[in-house]
Order: structure tokens, then sequence, then C-alpha cells
């Protein structure tokens, strides 16, 4: 049985015989290869590296002194983390696909898509929940690779990527399912 956070708490002396049994014990190799292995798959910040500015406005902050934070310290890392900064940024890129899924002609797409089937999942029948529109037979990645589109007006010249015979109505459930649903493919 598992008790809430703070429920439960061990005698001194237990307390005591845990710390003695835990101290001085050092990590095996073993127990240093799985978690090493663990860690490979994490995508937080492991093995990303830090701007000089960064670490400059890290050293400065009085957060890490125990100090309470500030409302303008708050905005001075906020600020220091945008942009050219950020550890996570990729040069002011958008995926083209991200953006046509954002533009007036795809979600007019996905609207008669989902007229046409009558807010009903095609594969499971049911209505109305969480549905998705999803391009087939062809992915919506082939249609934009086989008509060699790399920018949004040639997108919204595609008249294949906007015909409603190349969609179908998909609960969310029905839709994670198929073979193309994210960024598996069908090979």
């Amino acid at each position: 049985m598992s008790f809430p956070k703070g429920h439960y708490k061990h005698s001194d002396a237990t307390r005591k015989k845990m710390g003695d049994k835990l101290r001085g014990k050092k990590k095996s190799k073993i127990f240093k290869e799985k978690l090493s292995l663990r860690m490979q798959g994490n995508k937080n910040m492991v093995g990303k590296k830090q701007s000089k500015k960064w670490h400059e406005m890290m050293k400065g902050n009085k957060f890490r002194l125990g100090i309470p934070n500030t409302k303008e310290m708050k905005l001075k890392i906020s600020k220091a983390l945008r942009g050219e900064n950020n550890p996570m940024w990729r040069g002011g890129r958008k995926l083209l696909s991200d953006i046509i899924r954002r533009c007036f002609l795809y979600r007019q797409w996905v609207s008669d898509i989902f007229i046409r089937d009558n807010f009903t999942c095609v594969l499971c029948g049911q209505r109305g929940g969480n549905l998705e529109a999803d391009h087939f037979p062809e992915t919506f990645a082939d249609i934009l690779d086989v008509n060699n589109i790399k920018t949004i007006e040639e997108a919204e010249n595609c008249s294949e990527l906007w015909n409603i015979n190349k969609g179908r109505t998909l609960c969310e459930k029905c839709h994670r399912e198929t073979p193309t649903y994210g960024k598996r493919k069908v090979k």
C-alpha cells in the first residue's frame, strides 16, 4: 500500500539504521552503466551546452543563494533565455508542416472532412468527441514530398493537398492506431 507524501514517518532509530546502511556504499560499475543507459534517452538538458552569457547570468542570480525571487529577477532570467540564448533554439526555423497546419486552408479542409463524414469516426463509428482529420490513403508528408512543396505558397496552390477525397475523420484512439500516426512511417 502506498501512502501520500509525508504520511508515514520513520522513527529516528529506523532512519539511523537506513543511513548507516547506505553511508559509505560505492555505486557499482553495473549500476553506473544502467544509469548511463537510462539517461541516454532523456531529452531534457542532458548534453546541452549553455552559452557564456547564460553562465554569467546564472552566476549573478540571487535566487541561487536562497534569496527569494523578485519580479525583476524573473524578468531578467526570461529575457536572457529567449531566442538565440535558449539552448533549444533552432535558428528561427519552423517546420513547413507546422506552418501549413496552422493556415486557413488546412482548417477549412479539416472542417470539410468532418462535415462530409458527419462528425463520425469512419473506423469505429464514434460520433463526436475528439475527432481528427487524417490524410488517407496518401499521408500528409508523402503529398508534400511527391509535389516537392517547399513553401507555404506552393502548398496553397497544391490541389492534391486540399482534396477532401484524400482525407477521413478518425477519433483520437483510432488515429493513434494507424501505422502513419505522428512520426511513424509505413515501409
